[in-house]
C-alpha cells in the first residue's frame, strides 16, 4: 500500500502534466526571469536595486498627496 507522500508526489505529477506546454522560447524566457530574480534576491546587491524602487514610489506617493491637497 503506498503512503500518503506517495501520493502527494504522483498528484503533483499528474496537475503538472495537465498544464499546457508553453512554447520553448517562451518557456526559456520565463525560466531565465525565474533564475535571474532567485540570484537578485539571494545576492548582496539587492539594496542598490529596490532603493530606486522605493525612491520612486515615495515620490509618487508625496505626489498624491500633494495632489489631494
Amino acid at each position: 500500500m503506498p503512503s500518503l507522500r506517495f501520493k502527494i508526489v504522483i498528484a503533483k505529477k499528474n496537475d503538472k502534466q495537465t498544464q499546457p506546454d508553453m512554447p520553448g522560447l517562451l518557456q526559456r524566457m520565463k525560466r531565465g526571469l525565474q533564475t535571474y530574480l532567485r540570484s537578485l534576491f539571494n545576492s548582496d546587491a539587492l539594496p542598490y536595486f529596490l532603493a530606486p524602487v522605493i525612491f520612486l514610489a515615495m515620490m509618487y506617493l508625496e505626489w498624491l498627496y500633494l495632489l489631494v491637497l
